[in-house]
């Protein structure tokens, strides 16, 4: 992924502040910028979609909301939204999440 940014410290470190960012290459070249240019053209007309999808009893992590970092367990699956039961202070919580909201519990975020 590319991301575009404002070149300040600020942005910077709210980046590096993210749990799934690993790697940053670096201000990009003018010849960078023009690869990504022409990905972009050829990717264009393409849709990407996951094939990530998670069944009742698959373990999770929720990676967005209230509950963010809390691992968890499918206990339902209605339509595009999935029901997690969580652990709060030894209660169990069922917590609505949609698909953008979950990884599995290893963190592999996409299967392509």
């Amino acid at each position: 992924m590319f991301l575009k940014y404002e070149d300040n410290p600020t942005v910077f470190h709210k980046l590096r502040q993210h749990p799934y960012i690993t790697t940053y290459v670096g201000k990009a070249s003018v010849e960078d910028i023009t690869k990504i240019e022409k990905i972009k053209e050829r990717e264009n007309n393409k849709e990407f979609e996951s094939k990530r999808k998670f069944n009742v009893q698959d373990k999770v992590l929720i990676v967005n909301g209230q509950f963010v970092n809390f691992k968890g367990v499918v206990v339902e699956v209605n339509r595009e939204r999935y029901i997690v039961e969580v652990s709060i202070f030894n209660r169990r919580v069922n917590v609505t999440c949609s698909i953008d909201d979950l990884v599995s519990e290893d963190g592999d975020l996409f299967e392509w």
